[in-house]
């Protein structure tokens, strides 16, 4: 007999898809966690004491898929508390929480009505990132250096007024700071500069004067101390001028012979010190002057 005809192997089986993508809500959810609600019948819960177990009026071991159907059209709102006011709840909301009627198997073997855990409406939106902070402005560009006789002839010493650069809120500006100058502690002076990031006048980014290309010439000897009641006789006092002065103050004492014409009274102690000129700065300085000696 001939032989049967030879069968094809079967298909292969469709290559697995995975889970299917989840169910957007329907339009008439507020958000995916409540799509359980829409077109279901709401039980008044905590409100009117109606509860997933009404569904079934008699317990059974066998399913039934009509009472399956009957009790997974319900849902109940309020379902975790009684609200404050249960005339003023606002259904759909799920503020008082919300939870679904799900058919399902005791361990007793009995078919049930029973609600799942409470959902509290719709998850909070995400907080947007604080707002970036504007970049600073750039600092001023910084000129070059200023020579020290120029520095000493044109700009104000503040340490002459026992001030620092930002002392006085008048040169807290880009416009007055640069025309003031520290002597520092070393003997150098350095410019003020304005920082526009923290609006003050500072000597962070100031500029040290350039020294010229000759050392200076030395200072004159200075002259023997006075008897300090022979300076107030013979000397003016600049801190009782009106107003009071400085020894550098007034320009017209910016000179060898006019300087050691006054003398001042040292911060403190109250001591009388003759003011005296200095050469290389062009300045009539009480730290350059000699105190009196006591009668």
């Amino acid at each position: 007999p001939p032989s049967p005809p030879s069968l094809s192997p079967p298909p292969p089986s469709p290559p697995s898809l995975g889970p299917p993508p989840p169910t957007p809500p329907s339009p008439d959810a507020p958000c995916e966690e409540l799509q359980f609600t829409v077109d279901k019948t709401r039980l008044n819960g905590f409100i009117g004491e109606e509860w997933c177990f009404s569904a079934i009026d008699v317990c059974s071991g066998e399913y039934d898929s009509e009472l399956k159907a009957r009790c997974e059209s319900l849902f109940i709102e309020p379902s975790a508390f009684t609200p404050p006011d249960p005339n003023a709840y606002i259904a759909g909301t799920c503020a008082g929480g919300c939870a679904e009627c799900v058919y399902r198997q005791q361990s007793n073997g009995n078919w049930v009505c029973r609600a799942t855990s409470s959902t509290f409406g719709c998850p909070a939106p995400p907080t947007p990132p604080p707002p970036s902070k504007p970049a600073p402005p750039p600092l001023l560009a910084l000129s070059s250096a200023m020579p020290c006789s120029e520095m000493v002839a044109t700009l104000t010493n503040v340490r002459e007024l026992n001030e620092w650069c930002n002392t006085d809120v008048a040169r807290r500006n880009p416009i007055e700071c640069p025309k003031f100058y520290a002597e520092l502690s070393d003997g150098q002076l350095q410019r003020c500069a304005y920082d526009p990031v923290e609006s003050r006048c500072t000597l962070r980014n100031g500029q040290i004067c350039a020294a010229g290309p000759s050392p200076p010439p030395p200072l004159p000897p200075p002259a023997a101390a006075m008897l300090c009641s022979e300076m107030i006789a013979a000397l003016t006092n600049t801190r009782t001028l009106d107003p009071p002065e400085w020894c550098d103050t007034d320009p017209a004492r910016r000179t060898p012979e006019e300087c050691p014409k006054f003398y001042t009274t040292t911060s403190g102690d109250g001591g009388l010190q003759r003011c005296g000129y200095d050469p290389v700065r062009r300045q009539c300085l009480r730290n350059r002057g000699q105190l009196c000696i006591q009668d």
